[in-house]
């Protein structure tokens, strides 16, 4: 089928990703992690989305101050845009188109189709058993947003498996949600909510649709009804915002996000990431008004 052509495909360019970047930045690949809608497996048909995390022990690990992807991803720019389908036997980066990149991030379309975002991490596995106790740690002393972008991919692993333990019925509706995103019409799109975040918010709904009916699964109409309740609900932050949370990996008391209005600006919901605990997924980049609307 076409999704199995597309994850075969996906694992090729994976292992010639790692292989590209070792030997061009001479950084260790020790993971290269698939996440995105191929990587939780939930794709839309309008959509074809993966993100790959490079985990790898000789980035800094606390924070982009001190180091930057800039060097390999403009390397890795100046491939993509190369027009030799034999420079290095890469055969597979022929099929690339350069879309975007930064100090965090390199963004392309990959056979002309899905769209693929290379993100890079310190590999907290490497510190031993309790890699994710040093990373939470390590989120209470790094709270500015730039590093807070930094830490984000950091905690990719438990993002997938979170998704993954969803019933299937879940899984199902994010992807009908995320057909309607893709298929709304936006003003801007880099404002409209990120995958991840209408994940949670869909997770959540569930959760509530499966409290009004005890003992019975809800339908997909009530899940839907009870998505749509919650996101118009953000619209109410006084006395205080949504405030969302799992204690799937930690326990949210114990890391606490708080946040004030200021003058007329709306104070967001708070969407705590059942893997990163600093992080607040309501937060960026997304335009909560329109989202409503």
């Amino acid at each position: 089928s076409e999704l199995a052509t597309a994850h075969k495909e996906i694992d090729q360019l994976k292992t010639t990703l790692s292989k590209f970047i070792e030997a061009k930045s001479a950084i260790r690949v020790t993971n290269m992690i698939v996440a995105g809608s191929l990587g939780t497996n939930t794709l839309c048909s309008n959509r074809w989305d993966v993100d790959f995390v490079l985990m790898t022990p000789d980035l800094p690990y606390n924070g982009i101050k001190n180091y930057t992807i800039f060097s390999y991803s403009k390397a890795l720019k100046n491939y993509l845009n190369f027009t030799s389908i034999v420079f290095l036997n890469f055969f597979v980066l022929s099929h690339t188109l350069f879309k975007y990149f930064s100090s965090y991030a390199v963004q392309f379309i990959f056979k002309g189709k899905i769209e693929v975002d290379l993100m890079t991490s310190y590999d907290w596995q490497q510190t031993g058993d309790n890699g994710f106790d040093s990373l939470y740690d390590e989120l209470l002393r790094q709270r500015t947003s730039e590093n807070l972008t930094w830490f984000c991919p950091a905690a990719a692993e438990r993002q997938i498996m979170f998704i993954e333990e969803q019933p299937d019925q879940v899984k199902d509706l994010i992807k009908v949600v995320k057909y309607w995103r893709n298929a709304a019409d936006w003003n801007e799109k880099r404002w409209r909510p990120s995958s991840y975040l209408l994940s949670l918010l869909l997770i959540r709904a569930y959760e509530n649709a499966c409290h009004i009916i005890e003992g019975s699964l809800p339908s997909n109409r009530t899940v839907l009804k009870c998505f749509v309740k919650l996101v118009l609900s953000t619209a109410n932050s006084k006395p205080a915002p949504v405030r969302i949370s799992w204690s799937r990996f930690y326990e949210p008391k114990d890391y606490n996000i708080e946040y004030s209005s200021s003058g007329n600006t709306e104070c967001p919901p708070i969407i705590q990431d059942p893997a990163n605990p600093a992080n607040n997924v309501a937060e960026r980049p997304v335009s909560w008004h329109p989202f409503r609307q």
